[in-house]
């Protein structure tokens, strides 16, 4: 046995011994190569189990994709499950202070590696008592020629899945975060009279976006309602007034707002103002914050009444485990659609009145595939009363 197998059989015997009420400083190191909001907004939730499982512990989140860090405190901001979030190297970190350090990377050779080297005394001494379990394989986009060294730990991962699978997503606003966003949309000519309703027009592949003619349609429609403003994100400014004015014309533009370098949380925060009414999307990041942002504030108090019309449009999943029940199987509030041909018709159907084995049924069809009279049927019957 070399030496570093020498290290890592004492790192799995500490981890076989883990004692839950004996972990008081756990330590998440976590690093990614592509990064997608949604993925990353279900990750962070399920990373809370960590609290509840080791009840006694602090809680600490590192992060080595230095580059993404303002995604990560937008996303994780007034988050009450971490003590704290930074991005240090690991050469900055004491990680003989930790009881237990949870990796999500794909270096964990190079830290088995650095670890054997940077604690050698207590090695040599049997005083490294860290115990360490990998996270990584079941969270991280599989690559080649990448091997996870370190032990999984299946009591947690068994409570994070069950806890998962029954508990809805959250992201956490403040109240002053709530007025700021009303404010911000008062400012741009929303009254207390209008509802407003949020577009989400890009998504990580341009397959799971409507054909770009039925979007602008049902755009148009929806402008054509009274007392409607529509809010559209454009965090880089890359051009869209101008884009959706060639579509849509003055007059209807008099009634879009769009958000121009805006940081990622302040859209975020947008996203659940007073007026929000309707939040319309594809199978997309912001469309999981959306989710999981009435979730919260739905527990924290606000009336079901006032819970806006989510809707997300869904098409084809590619992969063995990638399916809509994955992604939104666990999203109470959202009206998740799917296309389907039945007797030869094409026809919408909405995820919560399919059985357990008809949501694990590949028949959907792309998202090209629907019309701006299905979507205009489905929604005429759900949009708020005022219209």
């Amino acid at each position: 046995m070399n030496v570093l197998e020498n290290t890592l059989d004492v790192i799995r015997k500490n981890t076989a011994n883990i004692h839950v009420e004996n972990i008081r400083n756990v330590l998440i190191i976590y690093e990614e190569k592509t990064f997608y909001i949604g993925d990353t907004c279900i990750l962070f939730d399920n990373l809370r189990y960590v609290r509840t499982f080791f009840h006694k512990a602090k809680v600490e989140l590192n992060f080595l994709n230095k580059k993404n860090m303002r995604y990560y405190h937008a996303l994780l901001a007034n988050n009450p499950n971490f003590d704290s979030i930074r991005d240090d190297d690991w050469a900055d970190i004491d990680f003989s202070k930790y009881d237990l350090l949870i990796c999500v990377t794909y270096k964990e050779q190079a830290l088995l590696e650095f670890l054997h080297d940077t604690y050698q005394d207590l090695l040599t001494k049997d005083q490294f008592r860290l115990a360490i379990c990998s996270f990584s394989e079941g969270i991280l986009v599989p690559l080649k020629n990448i091997t996870y060294v370190f032990p999984e730990y299946q009591p947690l991962r068994d409570y994070t899945l069950a806890s998962s699978a029954t508990t809805p997503c959250e992201l956490y606003l403040t109240t002053e975060e709530n007025e700021w966003a009303n404010t911000w949309l008062a400012s741009q000519g929303v009254g207390e009279e209008d509802d407003l309703y949020i577009m989400f027009d890009s998504a990580s592949e341009r397959h799971k976006l409507l054909d770009i003619r039925v979007y602008f349609d049902l755009l148009g429609w929806l402008l054509e309602q009274p007392n409607v403003k529509v809010l559209i994100f454009d965090e880089k400014d890359i051009g869209k007034s101008a884009f959706y004015l060639e579509w849509l014309g003055e007059e209807k533009m008099n009634n879009i707002i769009i958000s121009k370098k805006l940081g990622f949380r302040e859209d975020l925060t947008l996203i659940g103002s007073k007026y929000t009414k309707v939040v319309l999307g594809p199978c997309t990041g912001l469309m999981h914050c959306a989710s999981s942002i009435f979730n919260n504030l739905l527990i924290n108090g606000l009336a079901i009444d006032n819970i806006p019309l989510l809707v997300t449009y869904t098409g084809q999943y590619i992969g063995e485990n990638n399916n809509i029940n994955v992604w939104w199987g666990n999203a109470p509030l959202v009206n998740c659609l799917l296309l389907k041909e039945i007797d030869q018709r094409k026809q919408i159907v909405l995820l919560r009145d399919l059985t357990a084995e008809e949501r694990n049924v590949k028949d959907s069809l792309p998202c090209s595939e629907y019309t701006f009279e299905m979507l205009v049927d489905f929604l005429s019957a759900r949009l708020p009363v005022s219209l």
